[in-house]
């Protein structure tokens, strides 16, 4: 027999969860750049974050895919295809992480005070502590 059947999903919940994940990796992945500060002005090109929305959407739905598939595999030795399928989604992440981060254009302005945080920065009393309880709080 074969070793693969490919196993029908819910177009629309598939979509949707490609949707939410690749929008929770672009979140992530944009807040951090945005929490950067230092002595310098950041923007950011239209045109690659545009790119890596549609690599990330890409991404989302090819690794979504791909371990929906190996799930129904059952009782198949399924350590190859798992470490197949965790090799491409890393370089797949790499790839929406660097072309994100090709997005920004870092112009320095000297100003050893100036911070994209909107006066947040590593003077900031905030402990990783605190960061994880208001995540814990907010967390359904």
């Amino acid at each position: 027999g074969r070793l693969f059947k490919l196993v029908k999903v819910s177009v629309w919940r598939f979509v949707a969860a490609t949707c939410a994940l690749a929008l929770g990796a672009l979140g992530m992945h944009y807040m951090g750049m945005m929490a950067q500060y230092g002595p310098y002005d950041m923007t950011f090109g239209v045109g690659l974050v545009v790119v890596s929305v549609l690599v990330a959407l890409t991404v989302a739905g090819v690794g979504l895919f791909i371990v929906v598939q190996v799930s129904y595999l059952g009782q198949v030795n399924t350590t190859a295809p798992r470490a197949a399928a965790a090799l491409v989604i890393s370089l797949a992440v790499n790839c929406v992480h660097y072309t994100g981060s090709k997005s920004a254009t870092h112009v320095y302005t000297g100003d050893s005070g100036a911070s994209n945080m909107h006066g947040l920065g590593p003077a900031t009393p905030v402990s990783s502590l605190h960061v994880g309880i208001g995540s814990l709080a907010l967390s359904p």
